[in-house]
């Protein structure tokens, strides 16, 4: 179990963590979402005690972070975005330094190697060279040796940048098959990866926590207004002004196609009717008329202001 209390870490006069509290469960898969610059790489680098936090506390199964570093750092397995790799090396020599770095010996290495290699399906390059790899599997040895020492913590930065579609695929399907003998965290950019495989959110926004829960919960407390996708004959600036004049209208603006009108509430303000007599009375033809269920990116952009549409 992860516990991090009152976390709070500056550089310069920016506050990158503003006293932030939350835990992880066994067996869970926190996901951190939030913009570049939200506090969510130094979240995890503190956690992995990489560096240390101005005030605040991290204890991993009630040990702390900064106190107890070699313990802590025994624990968890840690991929950054960037996964440190050494080009020259082949795979098995890659995992095998990993291993000696983490104080693994003996036949312990041998094991873990074995197991990795297996659960990250590495067994077709493990005579390759790193710097012939692909990105898929430049990414499946970076998790590999973050699980060299069979850790009970598993922190994920980015985990599926720069891979095509099937490699997201199977990187992710390799994420939740691990979660059941561990505690997972990762940040990611993508909000249906957070939604596919996380059990828990958390969005950060300029060091603060902004919101907490699974994704459906945000999205619902989050997310106390209707919206609207209509299809007209015509949308102009006339019907835009006329639609926005409404009190309880929080925003209206042209959808992706033609004639496609998107209008967000304030409120959990019901405007089926007065919309509908607007565009009717007005000479316009109405075609379809239908609300959409909120999503977990409508609650990142509404708590974030990331990609605010105006």
């Amino acid at each position: 179990m992860i516990e991090v209390l009152g976390l709070t870490k500056t550089y310069g006069k920016t506050k990158a963590l503003n006293n932030i509290s939350f835990s992880v469960d066994k067996g869970q898969i926190l996901g951190l979402l939030g913009p570049n610059g939200a506090g969510k790489t130094t979240a995890m680098r503190t956690i992995c005690g990489v560096i240390n936090p101005d005030s605040g506390s991290v204890k991993i199964n009630g040990i702390d972070v900064t106190k107890n570093p070699i313990h802590t750092k025994g624990v968890i397995g840690y991929l950054p975005e960037n996964p440190p790799l050494y080009s020259e090396l082949k795979v098995k020599e890659q995992l095998y330094y990993v291993a000696r770095l983490k104080g693994l010996s003996g036949s312990k290495i041998i094991k873990s190697m074995d197991e990795v290699v297996a659960s990250c399906g590495l067994s077709s390059v493990t005579n390759k060279l790193i710097a012939n790899l692909s990105k898929g599997f430049k990414q499946r040895t970076g998790l590999a040796q973050a699980l060299i020492n069979n850790p009970s913590v598993l922190v994920l930065d980015e985990p599926t940048v720069g891979l095509d579609p099937m490699q997201i695929i199977e990187i992710r399907k390799l994420i939740k098959s691990m979660a059941d003998k561990r505690t997972v965290i990762l940040s990611s950019h993508i909000l249906s990866e957070v939604q596919s495989i996380c059990t828990k959110v958390l969005i950060l926004n300029k060091g603060d926590i902004v919101a907490s829960g699974d994704s459906k919960n945000i999205s619902d407390k989050f997310l106390d207004r209707h919206i609207y996708e209509i299809t007209v004959s015509n949308f102009d600036d006339k019907l835009k002004t006329l639609i926005s004049s409404l009190e309880d209208v929080a925003t209206c603006y042209a959808g992706n196609e033609i004639g496609k009108i998107v209008v967000e509430t304030k409120h959990d303000s019901d405007l089926r009717s007065k919309i509908s007599k607007i565009v009717i009375q007005n000479g316009y033809e109405l075609f379809e008329f239908k609300e959409i269920q909120s999503s977990l990116e409508d609650a990142f952009i509404r708590l974030t202001g990331d990609g605010e549409k105006q």
